[in-house]
């Protein structure tokens, strides 16, 4: 489901959050997690996918967010994968759960050339993900994110 403007407080409870944020470099100001939302909401526009909340099955609520973005690293084109799931509700297989199925989106759907994954090198939960969906670990760099850098290990899958 794409996120909007509605979404934004659940947004600022994920990325002002010092637990969530640990392995992104610390919690996010509230104009960048803002910046961040028009971004989605701009890539939702014009390729009709994106990153989007994810929400309890039973209860409609929100529990964190997951999606595609097209991204250029080091200069190739790739889409990009990435997830987010609430401490409240973390550790039961949610995040890979939203994984898979954005990767059956973007094999059958999109049919892209590669997909990668950044995640931070000590993130060990959404690294095991990506080993899950098996995808091939490549090098640890620095990698640029939002107003930051990150030691990220590039995870990709190739097609």
């Amino acid at each position: 489901m794409e996120a909007g403007e509605s979404d934004l407080e659940f947004l600022h409870s994920l990325y002002l959050d010092p637990r969530m944020m640990a392995h992104l470099g610390g919690p996010l100001s509230e104009s960048v997690v803002q910046e961040r939302l028009q971004k989605w909401m701009g890539h939702w526009r014009k390729f009709a996918f994106g990153v989007g909340l994810l929400r309890w099955k039973d209860t409609r609520q929100k529990i964190g967010v997951s999606g595609l973005l097209h991204s250029e690293i080091e200069g190739e084109k790739v889409l990009e994968m990435g997830w987010m799931i609430a401490p409240d509700f973390q550790k039961r297989g949610l995040a890979f759960e939203a994984a898979q199925g954005y990767f059956d989106f973007a094999r059958h759907r999109l049919h892209p050339k590669t997909i990668i994954a950044l995640p931070d090198e000590k993130n060990l939960a959404s690294n095991r993900i990506c080993e899950k969906l098996k995808f091939t670990r490549g090098k640890v760099f620095a990698y640029p994110f939002l107003d930051r850098t990150l030691d990220s290990v590039l995870w990709r899958f190739d097609f």
